[in-house]
């Protein structure tokens, strides 16, 4: 592939928007989802029950998802679960029209989009590094970042909004969105067949890839634990906030400066993607929110916490993207689904262990030593990194030179 700058790359701006398009079409469904069921049942128990089973549906179709995509042609894989994701939403944006979007409807057609998605990320994940040459894989996965990061932060707005002046609008918009990113990826002209050989077929490949590479298991274990941790913070946000402030608009600009953060440093990482070691980019982002949340323990308050929370976000995202870097370039293009799919389930079964540490931390002891306790997870979390000799000599994506 000739040299040419990222955003000059015709098949990554389409692979870029395709996914960007699902992102944004999933989220306002999946924003969109509990409010239906609240209208449909008045019941926040039903809601609760039906937002746990589509995460279940997701998580259990994760590596099967991932074992399509090194099965199959990644760009007939991508086509097949955009559009049928465009047509379940679509159906179920129906259903609400005509007032028969029943639970057991509404469970049928969303598990569906969400078994769907599995497969459409671990396609997506094994495509790009056919679409964008080795050089700039760090800047493209750094780009994909800031797509997510963007579609958190001004996805879930409209949804509400449609939400309110028809609880179908939402639907049908997300099923747009999904039926543009249909045509996207059908516009690829540069082929993404299905690997010539699969090597072992079973669901547990990918995980059992990730576990036998020392450096991608190092990765994989730190970065897990990292977010798992991190997710208990905005759990202490709420509660220091109703304490302290004893009102929601606190907490929500608290979550909004977040959500900016994450977005500056999506498109930070666009240019620090290639230089930073990934042993180096584990300690940054497990330190810095580490020696902050120590800080916040001391005095907790609200504007501490943000500040922790904020630049845990800032620097996330270089991160990420140069971990991901150096597992889609350590990874066979055979496995590549099936990798992205098992690192996919890790972080669906870790990170939800957050929150309810938080809850019990709170229940026995005050804020001050839970976010004590959150600090020393993160520190030791550096530590194992600072000490691992896997990571000591792994370069940085973009080459010694970049």
């Amino acid at each position: 592939m000739p040299p040419t700058r990222l955003l000059g790359n015709r098949d990554f701006r389409l692979l870029w928007s395709a996914q960007a398009l699902t992102t944004t079409g999933t989220l306002s469904a999946m924003v969109a989802l509990p409010l239906l069921v609240l209208h449909q049942t008045g019941s926040a128990a039903v809601a609760g029950l039906v937002g746990f089973a589509v995460l279940a549906a997701a998580a259990l179709a994760t590596l099967p998802g991932g074992r399509v995509a090194d099965r199959y042609d990644r760009r007939a894989v991508l086509v097949c679960c955009a559009g049928g994701s465009a047509i379940s939403t679509g159906l179920l944006a129906l259903a609400v029209h005509v007032d028969a979007a029943t639970i057991p409807v509404v469970l049928l057609l969303t598990v569906l989009r969400g078994a769907l998605a599995g497969a459409f990320g671990a396609a997506g994940a094994a495509a790009l590094p056919h679409v964008v040459p080795p050089a700039q894989l760090p800047t493209a996965l750094a780009t994909n970042t800031a797509r997510l990061a963007a579609a958190a932060l001004v996805g879930p707005a409209p949804a509400g909004a449609l939400f309110g002046v028809s609880p179908e609008l939402p639907f049908w918009a997300a099923a747009v969105a999904l039926l543009v990113a249909t045509a996207c990826v059908m516009a690829i002209r540069t082929p993404l067949p299905a690997p010539a050989g699969t090597g072992p077929s079973g669901l547990t490949t990918g995980l059992v890839f990730l576990w036998r590479d020392g450096v991608l298991r190092r990765i994989t274990l730190v970065g897990t634990a990292h977010n798992a941790v991190f997710s208990a913070v905005p759990l202490l946000l709420v509660v220091i906030g109703l304490r302290q402030h004893d009102s929601g608009l606190s907490i929500g600009l608290v979550y909004t400066a977040t959500g900016v953060g994450s977005l500056v440093g999506a498109l930070a990482a666009t240019a620090l993607s290639r230089r930073l070691p990934p042993r180096r980019a584990l300690l940054i982002t497990c330190w810095v929110p580490a020696v902050l949340l120590a800080l916040a323990a001391i005095s907790p308050s609200l504007e501490s916490l943000a500040v922790a929370l904020t630049a845990g976000c800032l620097v996330s995202p270089p991160a990420d993207a140069v971990l991901t870097s150096v597992r889609v370039v350590r990874t066979p293009d055979a496995l590549q689904g099936r990798t992205q799919a098992a690192v996919g389930l890790v972080g669906m079964c870790a990170t939800p262990l957050g929150p309810p540490a938080a809850g019990l931390l709170l229940d026995h002891v005050d804020v001050g030593v839970a976010l004590l306790v959150l600090a020393t997870s993160l520190a030791a979390l550096a530590v194992v990194a600072t000490l691992s000799p896997q990571l000591r000599h792994v370069p940085a994506p973009g080459g010694p030179d970049a």
